[in-house]
């Protein structure tokens, strides 16, 4: 689990985040669906981002790349 990442924007894609170490949210997800915010505040593993569509897949690649130099 911890090895998985989730992307999406809809209150259907964001089913997934149990089942995923983290689970973002592209910013046109929220703006669609404002519910979506509530679920997230009450999860630990569910981020929102700033950018929509393929910037906030854009977004994550790049979260996930600077976390990889991160020596644990």
């Amino acid at each position: 689990r911890e090895e998985v990442v989730g992307i999406g924007e809809s209150i259907g894609d964001i089913e997934i985040a149990p089942e995923v170490g983290a689970y973002f949210v592209v910013k046109n997800g929220v703006e669609n669906e404002p519910r979506i915010k509530d679920i997230a505040e009450n999860s630990d593993n569910i981020f929102i981002l700033d950018e929509a569509m393929g910037l906030g897949w854009a977004k994550v690649i790049d979260i996930l790349l600077n976390l990889k130099k991160i020596k644990w």
